[in-house]
């Protein structure tokens, strides 16, 4: 076998023991849930440019904690094991000096499309909220947030609910929330009188002749 070829089929089998291996071919690989994208700052040595393992658990705990303190009283099943976080290479140095940028990646599974509405329409996962949850962690938490964003994803394969923005056919309305008052009504998802304006609605027959 050749050299590189043997390094290669050495890295998957190394990623599959550690459960990081690319779902196989004909599996579902955008389950329900969100994809955090965010540049962490850690304060670190200068020549410490490697994410320890005490502050990717501490930032993993985090989401986890927040995840199911926004699930609310719909149990998620969200374990901390379920978490995939990434790091990429060539971590920035701050302007200060004192600490180092990290790009992260951090994905998030849900049980359901049904979760994932609950957690979105929760607002417990923005920017603002989460930074004000940091504030009142131990001030020894060894990470801050610099810059985030949150993508909320949806299984097409799986049932879709009222508030996911996806017109099904028993619904007259999707405008993405479930909020009562703003001319799509949960839990049925049906018509108001109300105008919403990002709302979906489902086209109306043309009149008869």
């Amino acid at each position: 076998m050749h050299k590189i070829e043997m390094q290669r089929l050495v890295s998957l089998c190394c990623l599959v023991l550690l459960g990081t291996a690319p779902f196989a071919a004909g599996q579902n690989t955008t389950p329900a849930g969100m994809l955090v994208s965010m540049r962490v700052k850690v304060v670190q040595d200068a020549g410490d440019q490697v994410l320890s393992l005490d502050t990717t658990a501490e930032i993993k705990q985090f989401f986890q904690t927040q995840t199911t303190e926004a699930c609310a009283a719909t149990d998620c099943q969200l374990t901390f094991a379920k978490l995939r976080f990434t790091v990429a290479a060539n971590p920035a140095r701050d302007a200060d000096g004192t600490a180092w940028l990290f790009d992260t990646t951090l994905d998030i599974p849900m049980l359901d499309n049904a979760c994932t509405m609950v957690v979105k329409q929760s607002f417990r996962l923005t920017s603002s909220v989460l930074q004000a949850k940091l504030l009142e962690q131990d001030p020894q938490l060894g990470f801050s947030i610099h810059t985030y964003g949150i993508v909320y994803r949806t299984d097409t394969t799986r049932p879709s609910v009222c508030g996911d923005s996806v017109l099904i056919a028993s619904e007259e309305c999707d405008d993405g929330n479930t909020a009562n008052g703003d001319g799509c009504s949960a839990p049925a998802c049906s018509s108001q009188a109300t105008c919403a304006m990002e709302r979906i609605d489902r086209p109306s027959a043309p009149a008869a002749k």
